[in-house]
């Protein structure tokens, strides 16, 4: 159970990570400038408020992020409930206390993604207005 469970967070881990990597910016410029002209369309078409690529992509990343920490939190709380009723078991006692390390690595994975996906979100709003 305990290797489903690290396995389980390698795989959150590499998605998190996946989701942040980083793309030549200067190479994809031109198709980013037309995608961005795409959706501003949309946008307005629809009525919405007029907001770029990376405006869009930022409030995903930052979406996505949240519901991370919201997974890190349930999984802190159930650790807390397991640790709870292991009563002095010392098997169910180092299963909650894994899960609270893992829980807590998986933050730690969570606010590098988070960092880096502001920096390439911010590289591209640079990129994509000039300022």
């Amino acid at each position: 159970m305990l290797k489903q469970e690290r396995a389980w967070f390698v795989r959150m881990a590499a998605l998190s990570l996946g989701a942040c990597v980083a793309v030549d910016v200067h190479a994809q410029s031109a198709a980013l400038k037309a995608a961005q002209d795409n959706v501003s369309a949309v946008g307005t078409k629809l009525g919405g408020k007029l907001q770029g690529l990376p405006s869009l992509l930022a409030g995903l990343v930052n979406a996505v992020l949240g519901a991370m920490g919201i997974v890190f939190v349930i999984l802190i709380v159930y650790a807390g409930i397991l640790y709870m009723q292991g009563g002095g078991d010392k098997e169910k006692t180092t299963k909650a206390k894994n899960l609270i390390v893992n829980s807590v690595i998986g933050l730690v994975i969570i606010i590098a993604a988070y960092a880096i996906a502001s920096f390439i979100i911010l590289q591209l709003q640079t990129a994509s207005t000039g300022k």
